[in-house]
């Protein structure tokens, strides 16, 4: 990575979210948080507007971050806005290894949301691990 590069996240929408909400027909709101992790360092965060009573949000919203040196992570959280004074709820989370993305073509990819936080460690050392 370069000095002054950007990387650039669009967030489009969410589907088929598998937690389990207070009902049925409980409708949250919704807003995804990213951060780019540099070793176990957070050293920046964006996140979306939040979508009212929605189950299938619409973000269509792009966050920019400038790129750390170093192995970079972009975690990526859906959370349940809790109001004023509520807490906000973890929905799923995702983490991607921007070393194994090609990032100058530019990568348009659905990404599955994970209910417990993921572990992080590098999809290689996982595949190393399991020998």
């Amino acid at each position: 990575h370069e000095q002054g590069e950007m990387l650039m996240v669009h967030i489009v929408n969410v589907q088929n979210i598998t937690y389990r909400f207070k009902s049925d027909d409980y409708l949250p709101d919704l807003y995804v948080k990213c951060y780019l992790v540099v070793g176990n360092r957070k050293v920046a965060k964006k996140k979306t507007r939040t979508c009212k009573s929605d189950r299938e949000p619409e973000f269509n919203e792009m966050l920019k971050f400038d790129l750390e040196f170093g192995k970079s992570i972009l975690q990526v959280n859906l959370l349940e806005d809790g109001g004023k004074f509520g807490r906000n709820t973890l929905i799923g989370e995702t983490l991607i290894w921007l070393d194994n993305v090609n990032l100058q073509s530019g990568v348009k990819a659905w990404y599955k949301l994970m209910l417990q936080p993921m572990p992080r460690v590098s999809p290689d050392r996982l595949r190393a691990s399991d020998r």
